[in-house]
């Protein structure tokens, strides 16, 4: 079992989700990165699309999920880390939206230790920044996790997801990879063209998406990045290469499993873009999260150091086992 899903299943009556989601079912993720680039709002989307609010709120008005602390909504913004989850597809996703401000890097800290997933929110208006830096640097050291890029408020008028990509890969590796392409960025973005369907997604008010067909210069930049993702798939995987060689393409059961192992093992870092507040691009996020992300039970080991000491930490986690849980966030509140 994975080593958040005790936490977050000790939060609910009678044991009912942890009785409900097997290991291979668990997705635990962490939203991080650099102040104001939106995990919060992200938060209340992946929520809201997954029916378990009714609105994206607003954290002018104090109304979002994660930031529910007085101190919080007076300050508008995070100052502490935050537990969430939401079912979608066959999937329970389990979410800790942690704060950007330097002066609580430990609560982004706390929250990358415990969760086997990072997805590092990037400003599409700034690009990758401090709070960047460390959270990738985080996500990198200790524990193995994967790492994934959010390029997110695309819709602003300054946004340049370009810029942002090109930034990415040159200061995270060649195992950088877009999946969402912005098509009518800045104000009034509403379409992204998706790399691994070779589709144009046009979003609605309420998240959901029409499909079409691409054309022209998207089509090529499309059918250009699929066929690199091909070959990236296939040389995370020896058997996949060979049939790739053989029959020159991938069947759909490869393309999924060897998709999800090239993104556990990092030869694949994938990058997303979108629009928290306006729900754009978020649905298709999710269905990727769901269907391609490593799930709990295939980090079934804990491997790393304990702090301030040499000696190992190798933890097998297993449902049959005795209880093994580590304390990573303690509140206290009146009464």
């Amino acid at each position: 079992m994975s080593k958040i899903q005790f936490i977050i299943g000790s939060l609910c009556l009678k044991g009912e989700i942890m009785s409900k989601f097997e290991s291979n079912q668990i997705i635990n993720l962490a939203l991080v990165g650099h102040a104001s680039c939106g995990k919060t709002i992200l938060a209340d989307a992946f929520l809201c699309n997954a029916g378990i609010i009714n609105k994206i709120g607003s954290v002018d008005s104090g109304s979002t999920t994660s930031d529910y602390n007085d101190y919080e909504k007076d300050s508008q913004h995070s100052m502490s880390l935050s537990l969430m989850h939401c079912e979608y597809s066959d999937k329970k996703i389990n979410i800790i939206d942690a704060p950007g401000y330097i002066d609580f890097q430990g609560e982004m800290r706390s929250a990358l230790h415990v969760a086997d997933n990072a997805m590092i929110v990037i400003n599409s208006s700034n690009g990758v920044e401090m709070g960047s830096e460390l959270a990738n640097e985080y996500a990198q050291s200790g524990i193995h996790k994967t790492r994934s890029y959010l390029v997110n408020m695309v819709d602003n008028a300054q946004s340049d997801f370009d810029s942002s990509l090109e930034q990415i890969k040159s200061r995270f590796g060649r195992s950088v990879f877009p999946f969402l392409l912005p098509l009518s960025e800045g104000d009034g973005f509403n379409q992204v063209a998706d790399v691994l369907r070779k589709k144009i997604l046009t979003f609605k008010n309420d998240g959901s998406y029409d499909e079409s067909d691409c054309s022209g210069e998207i089509a090529d930049r499309v059918d250009s990045l699929y066929e690199e993702l091909i070959e990236l798939i296939a040389e995370s995987d020896e058997k996949l290469l060979e049939n790739y060689f053989e029959n020159g393409e991938l069947s759909d059961d490869e393309m999924k499993g060897g998709l999800t192992k090239a993104i556990f093992d990092g030869s694949i870092c994938p990058v997303f873009c979108s629009s928290g507040l306006n729900n754009v691009g978020i649905s298709r996020i999710l269905d990727f999260i769901s269907k391609y992300y490593p799930t709990a039970n295939l980090f079934s080991e804990i491997n790393g150091v304990r702090p301030n000491s040499e000696d190992p930490i190798n933890i097998k986690c297993n449902k049959d086992s005795s209880l093994s849980a580590l304390v990573f966030k303690t509140m206290s509140a009146q009464h």
